[in-house]
């Protein structure tokens, strides 16, 4: 008598081969969600930290002014300080607002020993970013500058 062989596969090795199959796709899957959250936080660090670039060059971004309050609805607002500093005093001012989407935080202090010459003095700048008024923090600058009159 000859001997049949068996040419089918068991039910046993079908659903190992599904579980396989299974457990790869999904793993393929959520490492391309994680790829781009990752991809999407690097281009908000980016846009996070030129928006933090431009509040550290410039007290009045965009040329938005900082008043008490935000009385002219800029988005731009005087936190604390005074931006009426005397020639050779020190200062703190803190000014606060949207920007791009983000909310910005820019201190600005500066001795009475950083004055330079009668018209220049330096200061040192701090730039925080967050995702919103109360959010998570993005970015953030810290520069010593030279401040012209």
């Amino acid at each position: 008598m000859t001997e049949q062989r068996r040419s089918a596969f068991t039910m046993i090795e079908i659903v190992a081969t599904l579980l396989l199959v299974v457990i790869g796709i999904g793993s393929v899957l959520a490492m391309s969600r994680l790829g781009l959250r990752w991809a999407g936080e690097a281009v908000s660090a980016a846009s996070a930290t030129m928006t933090a670039q431009v509040a550290l060059a410039d007290y009045a971004p965009g040329g938005r002014t900082a008043d008490v309050g935000d009385g002219d609805g800029d988005g731009w607002a005087l936190v604390s300080g005074s931006l009426s500093v005397a020639p050779g005093a020190a200062y703190d001012i803190v000014t606060a607002g949207t920007i791009n989407g983000y909310y910005v935080r820019r201190s600005e202090i500066g001795q009475a020993v950083d004055v330079l010459t009668q018209g220049s003095r330096a200061a040192d700048v701090t730039v925080d970013v967050f995702w919103g008024r109360d959010g998570r923090y993005v970015a953030g600058l810290k520069q010593r500058i030279l401040r012209h009159r």
